[in-house]
């Protein structure tokens, strides 16, 4: 991941209330999860058609990928639980995805201009 997408992600986690130390390890919750990702997430994954690997996140970036997942799970929060596990992880993924998405995507995209 970019250091710019990260220091995005932190900077709109904490906007939304989340504390700095909480942001990063829900971040390093999130990434461990696409890097390492349990048996029923990965199947989660496959039957929701989201290529959940490092090889995609890299591929895409943080803010795409983050965006595929929102449309396949259509947002559905359970469904991230079952790809984010950890608790920290999924609410910050929920953040970048949900309330906080709008304001997300004008960091990222006002410094990748």
């Amino acid at each position: 991941v970019k250091t710019q997408d990260l220091f995005a992600s932190l900077a709109e986690l904490t906007k939304n209330g989340i504390k700095t130390d909480e942001a990063v390890t829900g971040m390093k919750g999130a990434f461990s999860s696409i890097l390492k990702p349990t048996s029923d997430a990965s199947k989660l994954a496959q039957q929701l058609g989201i290529d959940f690997s490092e090889a995609h996140l890299k591929n895409v970036g943080w803010p795409a990928f983050l965006q595929e997942v929102k449309e396949k799970t259509h947002g559905n929060s359970s469904e991230m639980a079952a790809l984010f596990g950890n608790v920290r992880a999924l609410n910050s993924v929920l953040t970048l995805t949900g309330k906080g998405s709008a304001d997300f995507k004008t960091i990222f995209f006002r410094h990748h201009i």
